[in-house]
């Protein structure tokens, strides 16, 4: 298994009670990431019940993404989006918007 010994060394569980404590075998406690997206959407897509995300949020998009790192013992820090890409760029607020976030969270 990629990772094994290294990422994480077992499940987290027990014999005694292997109903509990899944996901909490990771090697990488202390360790944290970060998502920097770009997105197509616009921010308008996200939070929204009538529109493509269903009321989603960015990190709700990335649910899966987010337990795999919770497995192996990593740290989620606020997600960073630049939204409308594509359609409606706005870049020099996006990098404003990026060191700003970077100055907050580092």
């Amino acid at each position: 298994m990629a990772g094994y010994g290294i990422m994480f060394d077992d499940d987290g569980r027990t014999r005694t009670d292997p109903e509990k404590n899944y996901g909490t075998g990771g090697l990488m406690k202390g360790k944290k990431y970060m998502l920097s997206i770009t997105w197509n959407a616009p921010r308008g897509a996200f939070n929204d019940k009538d529109e493509i995300f269903e009321g989603k949020d960015v990190d709700d998009v990335f649910f899966y993404f987010h337990k795999a790192q919770q497995f192996v013992g990593l740290e989620h820090l606020p997600s960073f989006s630049c939204y409308d890409v594509l359609k409606n760029p706005d870049i020099e607020s996006d990098f404003q918007r990026y060191e700003e976030y970077l100055d907050n969270i580092f």
